[in-house]
């Protein structure tokens, strides 16, 4: 609970000069009530009789003075800004970077100000009317939000990659920063590892190859059973790896070294197989 009022003024935002800025604050002695009235608007409304609705309902915020809508810039703040991401409006409407909802609802009938303020902060969601849903209905509503999710508009960030940076390790994410020290806690691998990965991916390709040009002239180095496995490392392990990596190339979305994880799964997996068929291969 922040007890503040929402905003906006005819100044320019902090990082972005062609938005409007977007504050928060509480001053008792000036009134600026047309600094800080929004108009909403269902965005997905289907009819007019509608309710607005936590979680399920779209919203676009309006401010009521200068007409311009509520929207999320992909910029982020300084540390005065606590690295938050900035929000201004701006008079042009992007679904992607303009459309709101509410992920919880907070009720209460108490008066007194404090103890109202105590039992908003201590209460659960609660419902207006019995809701209830069923596994499979939690679960598709969860899909949803997680597919909406990754078609909002690419924000920078930090510590956001591109895939060209994972293989080799390029770039890290940081977890926790300390305020205080120099303490940090950052996703990061094992270097062995994940080199000696990249490394069997390529003897894996240049050993098919070779297998494949010498078995075409009748040329055969190695026994049928070892080639039947040898073909389906290859059909498991690195179509794997390709499908959980590749993909990342067209997406357009902010993107983590977390993303890679799946792939360097079937990495791993394939990098300890080209070991075994070396290891035998010089036996």
């Amino acid at each position: 609970m922040t007890n503040r009022a929402l905003n906006s003024h005819n100044v320019a935002a902090p990082l972005t000069p062609t938005d409007q800025e977007v504050s928060c604050y509480i001053d008792y002695h000036i009134q600026l009530t047309s600094h800080s009235t929004w108009r909403v608007e269902l965005v997905n409304r289907k009819s007019a009789d509608e309710q607005w609705m936590a979680v399920q309902s779209s919203v676009r915020l309006i401010h009521v003075d200068s007409g311009q809508s509520l929207k999320i810039s992909g910029k982020q703040l300084p540390e005065w800004g606590f690295r938050h991401f900035e929000v201004t409006t701006n008079s042009e409407f992007i679904p992607e970077t303009a459309t709101w909802n509410v992920e919880e609802h907070r009720y209460t009938k108490v008066e007194d100000k404090n103890e109202r303020e105590k039992d908003m902060n201590d209460a659960e969601m609660i419902p207006t009317t019995p809701y209830s849903m069923s596994f499979w209905q939690k679960f598709a509503e969860l899909q949803t939000k997680m597919f909406m999710t990754r078609v909002d508009q690419p924000m920078e960030h930090m510590y956001s990659s591109e895939p060209l940076e994972w293989p080799l390790l390029d770039r890290t994410t940081a977890y926790w920063i300390s305020n205080d020290s120099n303490a940090q806690i950052h996703l990061i691998g094992n270097f062995v590892v994940w080199y000696s990965g990249v490394a069997a991916i390529f003897i894996y390709c240049a050993l098919l190859a070779f297998y494949l040009l010498r078995r075409k002239r009748q040329c055969y180095d190695i026994d049928e059973e070892t080639w039947l496995k040898f073909r389906r490392i290859g059909e498991v392990l690195l179509s794997g790896y390709l499908v959980n990596y590749l993909v990342f190339f067209l997406t357009d979305a902010t993107l983590f070294l977390y993303h890679y994880l799946p792939a360097l799964v079937f990495k791993i997996m394939l990098l300890a197989t080209v070991l075994e068929h070396v290891y035998l291969l010089l036996r």
